[in-house]
């Protein structure tokens, strides 16, 4: 029997190299799939749009520097020689959960989110406290800002979403939902060391509380990053 040719190394799709050490140590709890992409829906806060809320964030986060080990910031500062966070110069407000999107359900979302912000109003928002969540598979524990002012028209984008996420069998939002922004991360892995301290929040509060809850958000767009592309909506535009 004749064996068929060996196809061209052009057409062979390589998966990705799960290597930590590029990743800030960071370990894929998701295995590779070929054909389904890592999806978030989140409003987008533009830090370069609002420098008071940057400056402040860098000063918090250098306060944290003081006392916590191995901490990952989720957006470049001005002094950072060589930026690799992953979110630059933005905030993120989730309304989703990490979702995995196969190639032809990708449109459905985009569509629907299109739709949800036509049907949408901006709207402010702002920050109530500082607190600590892990994700979901206890890898990673977080530094986020809750949010205060703005939990009702973020949880409107997000439960609008629950019908098309059960058609393409994805997890909705959590039930008791805490929309947040996420400014820095630590391992939570056994050889990567502790959490955060516990008297990290009391202390941020008791330094910046006031000044955290006097910052006004202008939430204006949502954002669909589906793998490395990311789709804009604004949101009240026809």
């Amino acid at each position: 029997m004749k064996l068929l040719p060996k196809l061209s190394s052009t057409l062979v799709v390589e998966p990705p190299k799960d290597d930590p050490s590029l990743h800030q140590g960071r370990v894929r709890t998701t295995p590779f799939v070929d054909g389904h992409f890592a999806t978030h829906v989140y409003v987008s806060i533009d830090l370069e749009q609002n420098p008071r809320l940057k400056s402040f964030l860098e000063e918090v986060l250098a306060e944290v520097d003081k006392t916590e080990s191995n901490v990952f910031r989720l957006f470049n500062t001005e002094n950072d020689a060589n930026p690799v966070a992953s979110n630059s110069g933005e905030l993120h407000l989730s309304v989703s959960r990490p979702l995995y999107l196969r190639e032809h359900q990708r449109d459905n979302l985009r569509k629907r989110m299109r739709q949800l912000a036509t049907e949408s109003s901006r709207f402010n928002a702002s920050f109530a406290s500082f607190s600590i969540l892990d994700n979901d598979e206890k890898t990673r524990s977080f530094l986020t800002l809750e949010i205060g002012a703005g939990h009702e028209e973020l949880n409107t984008l997000s439960t609008a979403l629950n019908p098309l996420l059960r058609e393409l069998r994805q997890p909705s939002y959590y039930i008791q939902a805490r929309y947040h922004a996420s400014i820095g991360w630590i391992l939570t892995t056994e050889e990567a060391g502790p959490r955060f301290s516990k008297q990290l929040v009391q202390r941020l509060d008791l330094l910046y509380g006031e000044r955290l809850r006097a910052l006004i958000l202008e939430a204006e767009e949502v954002h669909v990053k589906i793998g490395k592309q990311v789709s804009k909506y604004q949101l009240g535009a026809p």
